[in-house]
């Protein structure tokens, strides 16, 4: 069979299984869910929001961000889920018996393989709050709560809306230029990419009260990378960074000491913060961009937004989102939050 046939042959199965991707068993059987490989920590985070996912999740992935496995504390069957490696081969996934498989959207290139195996695939995105509406709704269909997906569903709409009246009346004048990097190191050099303008971490800083001064330079869809002389070039009144997989804490005092990142505007006004996270950072396609959106709000207009109301949002969150008692987000998230928190 010639190349191109193959591939539409190939595509058309595909798109049929996740077509068919069924809202939950006709049965009324107990779904069985797998989910791995890059951003399974964040699908994860999205299905246990749902009470049902602790009963349905039978395998994950391995491999987490630098604060650790977050589904310790929302599954009490935890250490009985088996633990599925990051380049999982298909025939091994098939023989947990799912009747779902689970991934982050990024990982689409590993449908082809899965198309064979004739087991439901859903991507999750969460890209945007519109995607989040949308995979909520369909999370709320897989597990026959679609009560419980509006009452996600209201609950980050509500939570988006508060910050954008408040930040709303404000004038350009009044919103800082922010520049928000990714830092890495990898072989001992380092690299700094921004995101693209339609990504979370850029929405963000607009609705915190924020201009992103990287925002027209970008034509990546995914981070691109940029050099010093360019970010001096912006020369952002502040800095929100991340580094996901290392300190952050260590990288911004870091950064912050540097020569030449002193000469920026932030440098100057010691306004390069690290972005807060607790098992995961707050700037990410997870729930807690919600944490991140207020925090940012903190940083960017203070004379809106206070810490005191910050915290107060963060146990909100975690109950809202997995039923956290205020006690247990005392003790197992707040000890736990890295990053530029105050």
């Amino acid at each position: 069979m010639n190349n191109p046939l193959r591939k539409i042959l190939t595509t058309v199965l595909m798109l049929s299984i996740f077509a068919a991707f069924p809202a939950s068993s006709d049965s009324g059987e107990t779904p069985r869910i797998i989910s791995w490989g890059r951003g399974y920590s964040l699908v994860l985070d999205m299905l246990y929001m749902f009470p049902e996912a602790e009963e349905s999740i039978v395998a994950m992935g391995s491999g987490t961000q630098a604060g650790g496995y977050f589904q310790k504390l929302l599954d009490s069957d935890y250490r009985k889920k088996a633990v599925l490696e990051m380049d999982l081969q298909d025939e091994t996934a098939a023989s947990y018996n799912p009747t779902h498989i689970i991934l982050k959207s990024y990982m689409r290139g590993a449908a082809e393989g899965l198309a064979k195996l004739d087991i439901p695939v859903m991507f999750i995105d969460m890209e945007s709050p519109e995607q989040y509406e949308s995979d909520l709704t369909r999370l709320g269909e897989l597990f026959e709560n679609p009560a419980r997906a509006e009452e996600l569903k209201t609950y980050f709409n509500s939570e988006k809306s508060e910050v954008v009246k408040l930040t709303g009346p404000l004038r350009d004048s009044e919103k800082p230029g922010v520049l928000f990097i990714y830092y890495s190191v990898k072989g001992g050099i380092a690299s700094m990419r921004v995101p693209p303008a339609d990504w979370i971490q850029t929405r963000m800083i607009e609705w915190a009260g924020g201009i992103p001064v990287w925002k027209d330079a970008v034509t990546s869809t995914g981070w691109q990378t940029v050099s010093f002389e360019q970010i001096a070039a912006w020369n952002p009144d502040t800095v929100f960074m991340v580094t996901y997989h290392s300190d952050i804490d260590e990288a911004r005092n870091m950064i912050a000491d540097d020569p030449l990142w002193r000469l920026t505007e932030a440098g100057q006004q010691d306004r390069i913060f690290g972005v807060p996270g607790d098992f995961m950072s707050w700037d990410q396609p997870s729930p807690r961009w919600i944490l991140g959106l207020n925090w940012m709000g903190t940083k960017l207009q203070p004379q809106i937004f206070s810490e005191e109301r910050l915290e107060e949002k963060i146990y909100d969150f975690y109950s809202t989102a997995y039923g956290f008692s205020r006690k247990k987000t005392a003790d197992e998230i707040i000890p736990r939050i890295t990053g530029s928190y105050r």
